[in-house]
């Protein structure tokens, strides 16, 4: 009820004109004006003369109220018309469960935008980053964490940890039931404040867009997948480790839904493009427009596209991309265009004597809890860069001999992926090998 004026007439029943916003009730019990039918940036406002001795109760300004209403069809406007019935004037009456529902909600409320907004505290034990234990350290936490108490070789820690250092896209291969999904995870856990994002891949992925998204030019926004909202989040968090991993990542080619990625890392822009640029500067016009209203959906798209989905999105460097993948017949084969810009990692069932040693080990060294270490800590060469570029140039030369197997010699990718990875080996490690 916004207002009410009553009308004096000489010869019959006073009568009163009563001015309404139409109502509408939120998900939490509240209500709140409904914009105009037809006029979309206004609210929607009502009113009547009607008789004051057919009113069932007394008027009162402000008083949320029930009205009758019916739709009609005028052929002169060809418009759906409602027609309200002030008359029938009744005051909304909640019962006392109805008003503590009403609490419960809004605290239920409170409760989740308080639990979107602040991170939940990782009060685990914490280890320093030391680099010349940091495999054995991983070994044994990610082993104490598991409920499967899970054992990996050391090999294949150290392999996944380096390639993660390097940046290097890391394929885990192996039969099923060998933990190639559950190291991600545990490694991921091992690090504080790193986060491991599984993306399943369909067997039906033909190109960028099943694995990014698509841009809607009907609403001018930019629908993510999983995959893309993972990378938004890590390119607000660059100081901390995104794993993204493709689970069975051989279902589909991976050169048709993942050829940008492998194309972006022989620049050394590494970006990839979402849609036209026009867009993009359409919503940023948007977003600085005192015209737009900052709660529209036209506004908060338009934010969305300047802050988390740029038409040119920068792959952040805080990103390892791992594979997982199985070999029988309903995968497909890696290209050699995959192979060659990839880490593969072979991961196998360890037999009843190796399992032994490696859990004897790691049982007498009791750690929980997780490593403190950023990602440009974790990245750092262990000593100065090429600083072993004679060990390179002998493996590169072993590899010359297996020309006669085809694409087996190591080109220039992958002397710089043996570089990279010798020099965050500890020195000590080296000397033993």
């Amino acid at each position: 009820m916004d207002s009410f004026k009553r009308i004096k007439k000489p010869s019959k029943t006073d009568a009163i004109i009563v001015n309404a916003t139409v109502m509408e009730p939120t998900e939490t019990g509240e209500y709140h004006p409904c914009p105009h039918p037809l006029q979309p940036g206004l609210n929607w406002s009502v009113s009547s003369i009607i008789s004051e001795e057919k009113l069932s109760a007394v008027l009162v300004k402000g008083t949320l109220f029930e009205a009758a209403y019916e739709m009609q069809r005028d052929k002169r406007h060809l418009h759906n018309l409602i027609k309200f019935d002030l008359e029938t004037y009744k005051d909304i009456q909640l019962t006392e469960k109805q008003i503590q529902w009403l609490k419960i909600l809004g605290k239920i409320d409170r409760y989740i935008n308080l639990a979107e907004d602040v991170k939940e505290e990782d009060d685990r034990p914490t280890h320093p980053w030391e680099p010349e234990k940091a495999v054995d350290t991983l070994q044994t936490l990610i082993y104490h964490k598991s409920e499967d108490d899970l054992i990996y070789d050391e090999r294949v820690i150290e392999n996944l940890l380096r390639a993660i250092q390097t940046n290097t896209m890391v394929v885990l291969s192996g039969p099923s039931g060998t933990g190639k999904s559950s190291i991600v995870s545990e490694f991921a856990h091992a690090i504080k404040n790193a986060k491991a994002t599984f993306v399943p891949v369909q067997s039906g992925w033909t190109d960028t867009q099943d694995l990014l998204g698509y841009f809607n030019p009907m609403d001018q926004c930019f629908v993510p997948t999983p995959f893309m909202e993972a990378l938004a989040d890590a390119a607000n968090d660059l100081e901390n480790l995104h794993i993204i991993c493709l689970d069975e990542m051989n279902l589909s080619h991976v050169e048709y839904y993942f050829s940008e990625f492998l194309s972006s890392r022989e620049n050394k822009s590494s970006s990839i493009r979402l849609y036209s640029k026009r867009y993009f500067d359409i919503a940023e016009k948007r977003i600085s427009s005192d015209q737009v209203d900052p709660e529209s959906e036209e506004f908060l798209n338009a934010a969305d596209l300047v802050n988390r989905y740029p038409y040119k999105f920068d792959i952040p460097p805080n990103v390892p991309f791992i594979g997982t993948m199985n070999m029988d017949h309903t995968v497909k084969s890696l290209s050699p265009k995959v192979i060659d810009r990839s880490f593969i990692i072979e991961i196998d069932h360890l037999d009843k004597k190796q399992k032994g040693q490696i859990e004897k080990k790691v049982q007498e060294n009791v750690l929980t809890g997780c490593i403190v270490v950023n990602v440009e800590t974790l990245s750092r060469f262990f000593t100065v860069e090429n600083a072993f570029e004679k060990e390179t140039q002998e493996i590169i030369d072993l590899s010359q001999q297996l020309d006669i197997i085809a694409n087996a010699p190591l080109n220039s990718w992958g002397r710089k992926q043996i570089a990279a990875y010798l020099d965050r080996i500890p020195e000590q490690k080296m000397t033993k090998k």
